[in-house]
């Protein structure tokens, strides 16, 4: 294992950076099922689409619909925090710290979603994050395609976890906990170049670039120190 002190002054300056809390799309699980327009792949089109990403307090990115196109939950908000969601320049999802969404999604064909529509309902059953559960829950609702539902035990939408990278076998199977054999096995793929450890485009989201870079580095201390 190459590992040198190159890495310990990484670490040392990643320590002390804000912790960030974003994360990609299961793809095991990325589906939700909306009554009026389908399946709804959070992950893209499996043809180079852009999925969905998850911030510490919003969401970006778009979800496929087979039979409604694409549905945007939002650009990266102005303020770097929450989508204001009072104009269509700056729509999008947000994450309160209890985990409960709240914001607009935009479909061309179906138009708003309301992801806090499920707090409305009876009984109530908000869109939320479970961060324990590693997935989304609850209901969202959309004036021209009814209930979008997050809520099926079998057909729900997963939220992997970048830092959860090896069980220790050295053979980079994830085992649902972080601990040091994850950032052992990273440090090494990463020393190595190797392709695997380009999580990250600079951009803080979880985008791969197509190489290696600090970006990838950085990006996975940060997701290490936030024990996912």
């Amino acid at each position: 294992m190459k590992i040198n002190a190159r890495f310990i002054a990484l670490m040392a300056v990643a320590a002390g950076a804000p912790c960030l809390a974003q994360s990609v799309i299961d793809p095991a699980h990325k589906f939700s099922w909306s009554e009026n327009c389908g399946w709804m792949n959070w992950n893209g089109n499996n043809l180079g689409g852009q999925g969905v990403f998850v911030a510490s307090s919003y969401l970006t990115g778009r979800i496929w619909c087979e039979n409604a196109g694409w549905v945007s939950v939002g650009h990266p908000p102005a303020d770097g925090h929450h989508h204001a969601n009072t104009n269509g320049l700056d729509y999008g999802v947000n994450i309160d710290p209890s985990g409960e969404l709240s914001g607009f999604a935009w479909g061309e064909n179906i138009g708003w979603i309301n992801f806090h529509g499920g707090a409305l309902a009876s009984p109530p059953n908000p869109a939320r994050l479970d961060s324990a559960a590693f997935r989304l829950r609850g209901f969202a609702w959309c004036e021209n395609a009814g209930w979008l539902n997050l809520d099926s035990l079998i057909h729900y939408v997963g939220i992997t976890c970048p830092a959860d990278v090896d069980d220790g076998s050295g053979t980079g199977i994830p085992d649902g906990g972080v601990g040091i054999e994850d950032l052992l096995y990273f440090l090494v793929l990463f020393n190595n170049g190797d392709i695997r450890a380009d999580i990250d485009d600079g951009s803080e989201t979880g985008t791969p670039s197509g190489g290696v870079g600090i970006e990838d580095l950085l990006y996975y201390l940060f997701r290490f120190d936030a024990g996912c």
